[in-house]
């Protein structure tokens, strides 16, 4: 057996709480102190963690004791720590059995992250990448999204107060907290499409005047219709969390 996930109520700011769990023989197998987040305070540390799922056990070591260094209030994992993609289609397969995949690539991810076995936990959030999401380039239309993050949500709960989110245009969306605001936006709707091409213009025999084309643009320079909405809405929100 094993325990996946305990719901606490009632915790302060500002304390240090401890966690013990033993066995029916009455032996101790789990000893774990943690803090609660400190959400007033005027200087908020928050350490960004990605990529995890490449690192080797030493190098997952280094970067722990880098983290411990910092004394950070928060930790956020910005994606690629759990390799959540399926070698092939989940052809015929029913909704459960998509879940329970999902469920053992979370499961394998923790027992191999070196931060989930300090003793010393620290507050956690986590976002989507490709490698969560099952899918790479997902969007609206992979057909496990509903179950990929009913999963990754079991294991990093919906944690803040409604009135500390707020969605911004794309997959934006921005965290207040006392005097700062962290921001958080994907690359695929934040891009900003680059210029027109500049025309090229040539005069060929018998012309009287000049002809001009300008070049076809690129794929990958047409951005997305989300670009300059975003640049806008991180302006007002930056505004406001000055005041």
């Amino acid at each position: 057996w094993a325990v996946q996930r305990i719901e606490v109520r009632g915790l302060e700011p500002g304390h240090s709480y401890e966690l013990l769990a033993g066995n029916s023989e009455g032996e101790l197998v789990e000893s774990r102190s943690f803090q609660t987040f400190a959400a007033q305070e005027a200087n908020i540390r928050i350490m960004v963690l990605g990529g995890l799922r490449f690192l080797g056990k030493d190098s997952s070591s280094k970067i722990v004791q880098q983290v411990r260094q910092e004394h950070p209030h928060m930790i956020l994992f910005s994606g690629g720590n759990i390799d959540a993609k399926p070698e092939g289609e989940f052809s015929k397969t029913s909704r459960t059995a998509v879940k329970d995949f999902f469920f053992e690539r979370h499961i394998t991810a923790r027992a191999n992250l070196a931060i989930a076995h300090e003793p010393t936990l620290t507050p956690a959030t986590a976002i989507w990448n490709e490698d969560e999401y099952g899918q790479a380039y997902g969007n609206r239309s992979s057909p496990y999204r509903d179950q990929a993050r009913e999963i990754m949500e079991m294991f990093f709960p919906y944690w803040a107060d409604e009135n500390m989110l707020v969605d911004g245009p794309g997959l934006a969306k921005s965290i207040g907290f006392k005097r700062i605001s962290l921001i958080l936006l994907d690359k695929l709707s934040f891009r900003i499409p680059e210029a027109a091409p500049t025309p090229i213009c040539e005069k060929k025999k018998k012309q009287k005047a000049q002809v001009c084309r300008r070049p076809p643009a690129s794929a990958k320079d047409l951005g997305s219709h989300f670009g300059r909405i975003q640049t806008s809405w991180i302006s007002r929100r930056v505004q406001k969390s000055e005041q």
